[in-house]
C-alpha cells in the first residue's frame, strides 16, 4: 500500500487556512484532499472511537460509540445532490469507496453482534417514534424492541493497524481516482491541533505526519470572523471583544510548546503576502519537495491581490475603536 507523508494543516478560524490550501495545491508532489478532511477529529470520529473503546471499556459505551461513528460517517461519504440530505461527498472524491471502507473496518474492529434493548436506544428516538415502539412491544413482546449491537475489544494494536489500513486505503482511493502520483498527501483541518496530546496522539495512526499550522493578526481574525459563529450577536463591539480574547487565548494557550514540535511548522498569513518567496521556500524546505514541479494551471493563491485582506482594522468606523484598542491591550503579543 501506498504511504505518502501526510501533512495536516490549518489555523484558529480566519487566520488563513485556505490560502495554505490554495498554495499548495499549486505543487505536483502535493495531493490536497479535496474538501476538510474530519474522520479522525470530529465528534464521534475516530479520536473519539478510540477513547470510548480503550478508556472507558463499557461494553454498551463501546457500542454506542460504534453506531455513532457509522453514523457520522454516513453523513461524511453521503454525496450531496439536489434531492439528498447534505454531506461531505467522501465517497465522490473517493470513488465510492469510503462508506466500503468504514463498514470494513468496523467489521473489522468487531468481535461479534448481538441483540439488546437499552434505555440509550429509546432515548435517540423521536417522542413520536418512541411512544409508537413501547405500545408495539406491550402487543407484540419486548422483543420488538431490541437492536443489534456491537460487542468489540480490539487490543490498542490491532485497532491501530486497522485505523491505519482505513486512512491509507481512502487517501489512495483517492489518489487513484484524480490519477496522481503524490508524495505528500495534505488534509486540511484533519485533526484539532491546539492540544500537544491530542496532536501525538491524532500522529499515531499515520507513518510519516507534519503539520503547517497558520496565524493572523487578532485584529483582523476579529473583523474576518466567520458570521455569528462561535461569539453571541446581540452584544455591542466592545462586550464581543472581550469574549474574543478570551476565545483566541483559549485556543492558543499550548501554542509556544507546538511550535517546538519537529515534526511542525508555523507561519503567519501575513508573512505569506507581505514576505511571499521568503515565507513559500521555508515551506517547500520544510517539505522537502521541488520548487520547480509546479502546475500554473493549478495556481489559486496569488499574494499580490491578497494585500486587501491585511490590515482590516485600519478602514473601519470609528464604532471600532475601543474594540480595537481592547484586543490591542490584551493580545499584544499576537499582534503582527
Amino acid at each position: 500500500m501506498n504511504k505518502p507523508l501526510v501533512l495536516h494543516f490549518g489555523g484558529f478560524a480566519a487566520s488563513g487556512g485556505s490560502a495554505i490550501r490554495d498554495l499548495l495545491k499549486e505543487f505536483e508532489e502535493i495531493f490536497v484532499f479535496p474538501s476538510e478532511f474530519r474522520l479522525l477529529k470530529e465528534k464521534n470520529g475516530l479520536l473519539d472511537l478510540e477513547t470510548s473503546i480503550f478508556s472507558s471499556r463499557s461494553p454498551d459505551n463501546i457500542d454506542l460509540a460504534i453506531r455513532d461513528f457509522k453514523k457520522l460517517n454516513e453523513h461524511l461519504g453521503r454525496i450531496t445532490t439536489k434531492f439528498s440530505r447534505k454531506g461531505f461527498d467522501y465517497d465522490l472524491y473517493t470513488d465510492y469507496k469510503y462508506t466500503f471502507l468504514i463498514n470494513e473496518f468496523i467489521q473489522k474492529i468487531t468481535d461479534y453482534k448481538y441483540k439488546m434493548f437499552t434505555h440509550n436506544y429509546d432515548f435517540r428516538k423521536s417522542n413520536l417514534k418512541s411512544q409508537f415502539d413501547r405500545y408495539m412491544a406491550r402487543i407484540i413482546g419486548y422483543s420488538f424492541l431490541e437492536e443489534e449491537s456491537y460487542m468489540a475489544y480490539p487490543s490498542f494494536k490491532e485497532f491501530n493497524i486497522y485505523s491505519k489500513e482505513l486512512l491509507y486505503s481512502i487517501f489512495n482511493s483517492s489518489i487513484k481516482k484524480y490519477k496522481v502520483k503524490p508524495k505528500i498527501i495534505a488534509l486540511h483541518n484533519s485533526i484539532n491541533h491546539f492540544r500537544i496530546e491530542t496532536i501525538l496522539k491524532s500522529s499515531n495512526y499515520f507513518d510519516e505526519f507534519k503539520m503547517l499550522i497558520i496565524d493572523r493578526d487578532p485584529r483582523d481574525i476579529f473583523i474576518d470572523f466567520p458570521y455569528q459563529r462561535y461569539l453571541p450577536s446581540n452584544l455591542d463591539l466592545l462586550d464581543k471583544s472581550k469574549y474574543f480574547v478570551k476565545f483566541f487565548l483559549s485556543m492558543r494557550d499550548e501554542l509556544e510548546e507546538i511550535k517546538k514540535l519537529d515534526n511542525t511548522l508555523f507561519i503567519r498569513f501575513e508573512d505569506l503576502i507581505v514576505n511571499y518567496e521568503f515565507t513559500k521556500n521555508k515551506i517547500i524546505k520544510f517539505l522537502n519537495i521541488d520548487k520547480k514541479k509546479v502546475d500554473l494551471n493549478k495556481r489559486k493563491f496569488f499574494h499580490n491581490k491578497s494585500f486587501k485582506n491585511l490590515r482590516l482594522y485600519k478602514s473601519l468606523d470609528k464604532k471600532y475603536l475601543k474594540a480595537i484598542e481592547y484586543i490591542e491591550k490584551n493580545l499584544e503579543d499576537y499582534l503582527y
